[in-house]
């Protein structure tokens, strides 16, 4: 089943994610509703995206990440700035869509959930600090996002993009996902923009409804 059409008849969106809570709606926000499409493209290995905030972006690809258990599973990396960071994401955004739609696949052993690891019968997902070197050490990895990429701690040499690209030389279909707000032209995800197809979303103008390229 398509990502995006089992995002909106599956994934319940509380007060506590949008202002707006009911079932997750694609056609709001019409360009990450396409990046559902994503994970099974064969043609496709790293999804660079330069965003803005409230674009959808992250929620489009922790949907796929919820949809993972029962149509792609293997194991899946978030990797965001900080520990505390990674701790609320997945306390509020993903475990608890989890255990809702996934709930066949969770294992029974209290042990196997934790804040920044959930083990299912098929597939384990660690979410991460951009710190932690740990992870990128430890697994193999059919789907890694790195969130807020440009505010990811890069104390090694090399980056938490090119750790995570290594995790996944050995699997055939893995995606790598990057998701940042640009801070500076030249910076991780401006670059990552420019080496990939460079494709822009652009919306209607409200005023003529013209599509245009929203800055």
């Amino acid at each position: 089943e398509p990502c995006w059409k089992w995002a909106a008849e599956n994934v319940w969106l509380g007060e506590k994610e949008t202002a707006t809570p009911g079932f997750y709606g694609p056609s709001a926000t019409p360009g990450a509703k396409e990046g559902h499409r994503r994970p099974l493209d064969p043609s496709i290995r790293e999804v660079p995206i330069m965003k803005s905030s409230r674009s959808g972006a992250s929620e489009a690809w922790f949907n796929v990440l919820r949809w993972m258990p029962e149509h792609w599973p293997g194991n899946a990396l978030v990797a965001i700035n900080s520990r505390d960071k990674a701790k609320e994401v997945s306390k509020k955004r993903i475990h608890p869509h989890l255990a809702k739609t996934a709930g066949a696949q969770l294992t029974e052993s209290p042990d196997d959930v934790s804040t920044l690891q959930i083990s299912l019968k098929n597939m384990d997902i660690i979410v991460s600090g951009s710190g932690s070197a740990g992870p990128f050490m430890e697994a193999w990895y059919r789907l890694i996002i790195l969130d807020e990429l440009e505010n990811h701690q890069q104390d090694q040499e090399t980056t938490t993009y090119d750790r995570a690209k290594s995790r996944q030389a050995t699997v055939p279909d893995g995606k790598l996902v990057a998701l940042s707000k640009p801070e500076l032209a030249g910076g991780i995800i401006d670059l990552n923009y420019i080496r990939g197809t460079q494709e822009k979303w652009l919306v209607p103008c409200p005023r003529c409804e013209q599509r245009i390229e929203l800055l």
